[in-house]
């Protein structure tokens, strides 16, 4: 099994100092985790310096440099994804690319952007190309991590991170962080999973927070 993860969840982990701890369980249970070549580049670039943090960047760039990901390089290739590519907004070329990857053979997308979600769920593509549940958000990724790490950790983790200087994920904020209770967390998520179809989303148990 692999695990396609686009730059937006790796950086918002590598922002919550999550990154090392979150690959290592995502590789144990599906194996090989893959991002998109761009990141590289988008690491060394000062709009990302000034939206993450300098602490953020190096995580990821240890990670890139322990080998913890392999590069996802392949391009999009199938006509549907160059149609709705051309024709509809806000879907950005690097994760088609990484669609074009759960066509060919990968399980699961990993993503941190809502927007290019809604997109792609608006376009009915998803149900056309029979991509049903291999899709993954932020918040479900935060679960998982409270599941095996536990919520204290997670928490001590964001409330670091959001008094920082630079501006962590807005709909985090309702779920982690300092105080913050399996019930935050449990009716946080939901606000935030309102937001995507049902059908988009994986269903397996252990992207759900465990009973307390």
């Amino acid at each position: 099994m692999a695990v396609l993860l686009d730059n937006d969840v790796v950086l918002k982990l590598a922002q919550l100092d999550l990154l090392a701890d979150g690959c290592k369980l995502l590789t144990s249970k599906y194996g090989q985790l893959y991002v998109l070549d761009t990141l590289v580049y988008q690491l060394r670039g000062k709009s990302s310096l000034r939206r993450y943090g300098a602490a953020a960047l190096e995580r990821v760039q240890q990670c890139l440099s322990q080998g913890t990901f392999l590069m996802f390089e392949e391009l999009i290739t199938d006509p549907r994804l160059i149609h709705l590519q051309n024709n509809f907004e806000n879907l950005d070329e690097g994760e088609m690319r990484l669609l074009q990857g759960l066509l060919n053979h990968q399980d699961l997308l990993l993503s941190g952007d809502k927007r290019f979600l809604k997109a792609i769920a608006e376009t009915g593509f998803i149900e056309d190309a029979a991509l049903n549940n291999r899709f993954v958000c932020l918040e479900q990724v935060v679960c998982f991590l409270i599941n095996e790490l536990s919520l204290e950790h997670v928490n001590a983790k964001a409330s670091l991170a959001f008094k920082g200087e630079c501006r962590v994920d807005s709909a985090l904020r309702t779920c982690i962080g300092n105080g913050r209770t399996h019930e935050h967390v449990v009716e946080g998520v939901l606000q935030q999973l309102r937001e995507l179809p049902a059908t988009l989303l994986s269903i397996e148990l252990h992207w759900r927070l465990s009973p307390s």
